[in-house]
């Protein structure tokens, strides 16, 4: 196994060697890692013996020379650790057991004067529970790391590109007759980051790129990191970039797309970044515009981004729906995380999408300050649009967030309604069914213009199924199967207009009769429903009063 990792180490520096295309970042370690330079625990024992494992023993005895021995100004006997001499490729593994930020390491020869062993010359790697990977020098090319001269003496390195590690490795390049050595780490905890903001110059805002589960996002998100990495991955302090989310970004005459990045880092290199990335960005002719680029400090002691929410779907599949008659209000909430007197700026923002193939268009522009958007009815055209509320500390650098969600318009339901009597009485004159008073909200002035009507009628013992193809007024042919309206079953009526007049003396009287009235406009439907009792004109009936005994006529007897 420890051959393998010698020729990995070979392979690395053979192939991954490039050089740094901008001038270095001016910080120096120290000041670097000023608040990252805590012992990680080889000395006083946080790490322990079973975290620490090595290639071989002297002797094969590792009760006495192994791995837990190779801890920084141990003094008892043995003082250190000691490998089986002679033998190429020999190493010794710490497993942190938790992600840490590995920004020194220290390291002895054996304790023994007597004895005159140490190593002269390593290779410094850590992994993140994957391969192992070296750490660097500032032109990104496998650094290598300079040991001890002596026994006793502290030789403390500093990594010239720190790196965020759940283990760590030391590999035997040069020794003084036998790999041997005493260590310590030095580092901290991870956690550090800000939030970047860069326009991507060259294309234009889709639906899909704001659907993590889509194709376009992924293949874009893969791009945008590693071409940042590619950028900062030389910078000291740096430690890794991921990508938050995509975004709208109104431009002068379309809507980009702008992503944003979070940057991990050693707190103290964050200026170091932001002007190494700058210097790229304008100079590398790469995907981001070079005149694009915004901060967000979320960590910041003093003055934190704004915490901002708007009660709308985050999904563009479950927008949050309204119509435009519709007056609606979209709630905004934005709670101040700044310890200082400034006040917020608030800005509103709409973007339609095509449905089509789902690239954001620019619609006006709000000009709305306030904590909710009020939209009123009818200004909005129908479509899905993109809503956001940003918020921004006045005179404080990178105290900006928004807050995102859809909104689909559609056009309001259609009004249906039918005057009319309900009771008729058979003798006394047609009655009228009027549905004049169905109307669009979407234009309500135009009543009920534009509108196509439909008039059903059955008995209310019957349903609508099965209905007739053709108009049920007259036979048109067929004989009366003394059902529906007239006789000639259940279905339409020989009318597309608003107002119908009804001959009840030719519907069946001592009964009640349902009307349906269907209302279609712009591939939007509504009913209205009318029931209608219709009466005899006149009711009589014949009954005997006196004599009412059965009578037997003498001349029609049976014999």
């Amino acid at each position: 196994m420890r051959f393998l990792f010698w020729a990995v180490i070979l392979s690395l520096a053979i192939t991954d060697r490039r050089e740094s295309q901008f001038a270095r970042a001016s910080t120096s370690s120290e000041k670097l890692t000023a608040n990252c330079r805590k012992s990680l625990g080889m000395t006083s024992g946080d790490i322990r013996d079973e975290q620490i494992t090595v290639s071989s023993a002297y002797g094969n005895d590792f009760a006495t020379y192994g791995s837990h021995r190779a801890r920084l100004n141990l003094t008892s006997w043995p003082p250190g650790h000691r490998a089986y001499p002679n033998e190429g490729g020999r190493w010794i593994k710490i497993d942190l057991e938790k992600e840490m930020i590995i920004t020194a390491i220290a390291t002895q020869g054996y304790g023994d004067v007597g004895i005159e062993e140490w190593i002269k010359k390593y290779v410094f790697m850590y992994s993140n529970g994957g391969d192992y990977s070296y750490f660097k020098d500032l032109n990104g090319e496998l650094k290598t790391f300079t040991g001890n001269r002596d026994a006793n003496s502290i030789q403390r390195n500093e990594v010239p590109l720190p790196a965020v590690a759940t283990s760590v490795m030391i590999m035997e390049m040069v020794s003084h007759n036998n790999f041997a050595l005493r260590m310590e780490l030095y580092g901290c905890a991870p956690g550090y980051y800000f939030v970047v903001w860069l326009l991507l110059s060259e294309f234009s805002c889709k639906i899909t790129y704001l659907d993590s589960e889509s194709l376009e996002y992924q293949v874009m998100a893969d791009d945008v990191t590693y071409e940042t990495t590619y950028a900062l991955g030389n910078t000291p302090g740096f430690l890794s970039a991921s990508l938050e989310r995509f975004s709208a970004e109104r431009q002068e005459t379309e809507t980009k797309l702008s992503a944003e990045l979070k940057i991990s880092c050693i707190e103290a290199s964050v200026h170091d970044i932001t002007a190494e990335l700058t210097n790229y960005i304008k100079n590398s002719g790469g995907l981001f515009d070079p005149n694009y680029i915004k901060l967000q400090y979320s960590l910041d002691y003093r003055c934190q981004p704004p915490d901002v929410h708007i009660h709308l779907n985050k999904s563009h599949t479950y927008a949050t729906r309204i119509t435009r008659a519709d007056l609606f209000v979209v709630i905004g909430e934005v709670r101040s995380r700044c310890n200082t007197s400034t006040s917020i700026l608030l800005r509103w923002e709409s973007n339609e999408i095509e449905e089509l193939n789902g690239l954001f268009m620019m619609s006006d522009h709000l000009e709305i300050t306030s904590q909710n958007l009020t939209i009123k009815p009818r200004l909005w055209k129908v479509g899905l649009y993109f809503i956001r509320l940003i918020a921004e500390m006045r005179k404080e650098e990178g105290a900006v967030n928004y807050d995102y969600g859809f909104l689909r318009v559609v056009l309001p339901d259609l009004v249906a309604k039918v005057r009319g009597a309900k009771k008729a009485v058979k003798g006394t004159g047609n009655i009228v069914l009027d549905g004049t008073d169905c109307y669009d909200p979407d234009n309500p002035s135009a009543k009920d213009q534009g509108m196509v009507f439909t008039w059903l009628c059955r008995r209310e013992s019957e349903e609508f199924s099965n209905m007739e193809t053709l108009p049920i007024e007259s036979s048109l042919g067929r004989p009366k199967v003394l059902g529906g309206c007239f006789g000639y079953g259940v279905g339409k009526m020989n009318t597309t207009e608003s107002i119908i007049e009804i001959d009840i003396n030719r519907m069946p009287s001592k009964s009640t009769f349902v009307f349906k009235l269907i209302v279609e406009k712009e591939n939007r439907t509504a009913v209205a429903f009318h029931n209608l009792t219709v009466e005899s004109s006149i009711d009589f009936s014949i009954r005997c009063k006196i004599n009412c005994g059965d009578k037997v006529t003498a001349n029609k007897k049976w014999l």
